[in-house]
């Protein structure tokens, strides 16, 4: 279970460092679009992950999804 919510950590902080590489205003329109599709697998990711560990009897509230999990 451990493994699933440091795999979902990973993902978050790779969509955060994305969405700030995004949102710089030095980025031209063709450097977004070459790498969208990227930006939207990780957003995949992170659906998938977030249904598992439902699924797997974790409790996720807003916090967690937003901020992800503490781990020990």
């Amino acid at each position: 279970m451990d493994e699933l919510k440091k795999k979902y950590n990973g993902l978050l902080k790779r969509y955060r460092n994305a969405e700030k590489w995004i949102d710089d205003p030095a980025r031209t329109n063709e450097e977004i679009e070459k790498h969208y599709g990227n930006f939207v697998k990780v957003i995949g990711d992170l659906n998938i992950c977030i249904k598992e560990l439902k699924s797997s009897g974790v409790e996720m509230g807003t916090k967690e999804i937003l901020e992800g999990f503490e781990l020990v």
